[in-house]
């Protein structure tokens, strides 16, 4: 018989690892995966392991022959299930008969640990950084007089947005990640991929708008004071903050941007929020966040240096 053992899924576990406790060994030793607080029992005095989120594995084989090690895991609703654990001296994980250390256990517990602390001091240090480094961009513009002209009216605006893309929304995403699941309810799901939608288009919106203003005023520098006015700056950047909610907010809260099926899902499941988009939301959302945005972005820069390489020429030859 193939060895077995039985899991209980408690969501404790970061990562999504749904390991609670695993019924394990023959003889004196055991062991048990997961996380928390877990206990490996052999009837006959061995036992112990790592993790096991509130769970029991018991071993109650008394050698390492026979048949059996017949296993049994006690989770919170206080229900028992037995599985058969293997022949003879043979575990399912963890000791081996007639002892021995649990080797697979110790292997999780010893990774778990590491990659969930190397993952949030990572993620936390990127959110800390974006929030420092576009805090410090709008505060070096607002606070020398020199920097205060129409260009940097994009810059400081493209910060801001980035500073609440960090702020609002890659720390729902750092929670969900570190954690293993969504912890902040029906609403707030709604509420977290607005804001996410929503910044990271307007992000996307002002590159746009950086790349036709570096156009005017690169190729056409005569012609750029009297086009790239304060009022046109500030009309194109009212536009910029206004498109993206109307891709964001109205209709994920209004349920335009997914399926009945996904809809139904989330009104049982209230504590998922995973963001599944239906063919009409995903082709007008990625046109306007991604799509037109780069194709600008694409034509302006390459005027731009066509006309560059127009100018050169023209320079080169008037000069001979």
């Amino acid at each position: 018989m193939d060895p077995q053992m039985w899991w209980y899924d408690t969501g404790l576990v970061p990562g999504g690892v749904q390991l609670a406790a695993a019924v394990v060994g023959n003889g004196t030793g055991g062991g048990s995966i997961g996380g928390g607080v877990g206990v490996g029992v052999d009837r006959d005095g061995g036992g112990g392991g790592v993790g096991g989120s509130v769970g029991v594995g018991c071993n109650n084989s008394s050698t390492g022959g026979g048949v059996g090690a017949v296993g049994c895991a006690i989770g919170p609703d206080n229900k028992t299930t037995h599985t058969v654990a293997g022949n003879g001296g043979t575990a399912a994980i963890g000791g081996g008969g007639g002892g021995g250390g649990g080797t697979v256990a110790d292997d999780v517990a010893g990774t778990v640990g590491p990659v969930l602390v190397l993952k949030t001091v990572a993620m936390c240090s990127i959110i800390l950084c974006a929030v420092l480094g576009n805090a410090l961009v709008v505060i070096s513009v607002v606070r020398h007089r020199k920097l205060r002209i129409l260009t940097n009216y994009y810059v400081v605006s493209l910060a801001f947005a980035d500073f609440l893309v960090a702020l609002c929304a890659m720390s729902f995403n750092a929670s969900v990640e570190i954690t293993g699941k969504w912890m902040f309810g029906y609403v707030m799901c709604d509420v977290w991929n607005s804001l996410d939608v929503y910044f990271s288009t307007a992000s996307i919106l002002h590159l746009c708008c950086i790349s036709v203003d570096r156009y005017y005023a690169i190729v056409s520098p005569l012609q750029y004071p009297i086009t790239m006015t304060q009022r046109t700056v500030l009309y194109m950047l009212l536009n910029v903050w206004t498109l993206p909610a109307l891709i964001s907010f109205l209709p994920i809260f209004f349920g335009w941007y997914t399926t009945a099926e996904h809809q139904a899902f989330r009104r049982k499941n209230p504590m998922s929020c995973v963001f599944v988009v239906n063919r009409y939301y995903a082709i007008i959302s990625s046109s306007v966040s991604f799509w037109i945005p780069g194709v600008v972005m694409i034509v302006m820069y390459y005027r731009y240096v066509c006309d560059r390489r127009r100018l050169s020429w023209t320079r080169e030859n008037g000069s001979i």
